[in-house]
């Protein structure tokens, strides 16, 4: 079989269009945006406050949102804080406050990386920590 450039690149953009991970944005003072319909929708659920970048995860075949977190604290869709979810060690008045990462092989649990910033007066640089978040516990939350 023979496929024009356009129509192999038609097949291979496909299974884009059908992940949704990234459908919800959470972001500065409570506010957010959802890219559920063709157009961004606002929000202002969130109760997230932040300077920087958020990590905001949504689930891959629907769209729902799992959590976010500004890199202080970790929000469940219902928009509380999830066990174990204060201080995380992150600032969230760094450019990039957070970031979620699918853990691989495991269904539904992710690492939540945070960056502590860096003391200068001492000359310690900045430090990574990372928690695991499962979203299979507490019935999805």
């Amino acid at each position: 079989m023979n496929f024009t450039p356009t129509a192999l690149s038609l097949l291979i953009a496909l299974p884009l269009f059908s992940q949704k991970q990234a459908n919800n944005w959470y972001f500065g003072e409570q506010a957010g945006l959802t890219f559920e319909r063709n157009s961004p929708i606002p929000l202002q659920d969130g109760n997230m406050i932040t300077l920087g970048a958020a990590a905001v995860v949504s689930d891959k075949a629907t769209g729902e949102l799992l959590f976010y977190s500004n890199g202080e604290q970790a929000w469940n869709r219902n928009h509380q804080v999830m066990p174990n979810g204060y201080d995380l060690k992150g600032n969230n008045e760094s450019t990039n406050t957070s970031y979620a990462v699918p853990m691989p092989g495991s269904e539904g649990k992710y690492y939540l990386f945070t960056l502590e910033s860096a003391d200068y007066q001492t000359q310690r640089g900045a430090t990574v920590y990372y928690s695991i978040v499962d979203i299979n516990l507490s019935a999805g939350l």
